[in-house]
């Protein structure tokens, strides 16, 4: 068995959740093949100890899990699952039964977060901001292609679900898209917060 003896209880619990072998809170009483504890947390002498304060995978589990990391290309929280994985095996059988593939490190989800469906929902405003931006930046076609979708005259540049979805098709992968909700319509029972502006 294995033993936590951490102050973070939400972050043992997230990566546990995560990671899917028994453990729980060090009890002095019981016994264990390992306990996992910080350098301010040690428990009995004579239980193998896993100091985790160098490398503190629970923070970084739940940091990355609870507030992201922008452009971000690695699988952050797989590459701390698996260095936690390697310290528990040099004390104590591990078997666990990940959820991913056979054969593969990690699983992927793919997502879209929209915003904005397309040119023509978009106040003039904003339009014109965007056609200033484009030709700021000497994108004179794009500045016309905006605004030929607004005045409805051309094909809307920024609808783009159905080719994502064609894509997608064409290589045999699906994805989620999370819509923002209008403004004072944050969705069926959903908060008031997660209405759009």
């Amino acid at each position: 068995m294995i033993g936590v003896s951490y102050p973070d209880r939400y972050a043992v619990e997230e990566t546990f959740q995560l990671l899917k072998v028994p453990w729980e809170w060090y009890d002095p009483a019981k016994e264990y093949d390992v306990v996992l504890a910080d350098g301010g947390h040690r428990p009995r002498d004579d239980v193998p100890v896993i100091d985790i304060s160098g490398d503190d995978i629970f923070r970084e589990v739940s940091e990355t899990l609870n507030h992201g990391l922008p452009h971000n290309h690695e699988p952050t929280v797989d590459l701390a699952l698996d260095r936690l994985r390697a310290s528990l095996r040099e004390h104590t059988l591990l078997v666990e039964i990940p959820p991913v593939p056979w054969g593969y490190p990690y699983g992927m989800a793919l997502t879209h977060d929209v915003d904005v469906m397309s040119v023509r929902e978009r106040r003039w405003i904003s339009v014109f901001g965007a056609v200033y931006e484009c030709v700021r930046k000497g994108f004179l076609a794009d500045a016309a292609g905006i605004l030929g979708a607004k005045l409805r005259l051309l094909r809307d540049p920024w609808n783009f679900i159905g080719d994502w979805i064609g894509l997608e098709r064409s290589l045999g992968l699906r994805s989620t898209f999370f819509f923002l909700p209008s403004r004072d319509d944050p969705g069926g029972k959903a908060p008031a917060i997660r209405a759009g502006f």
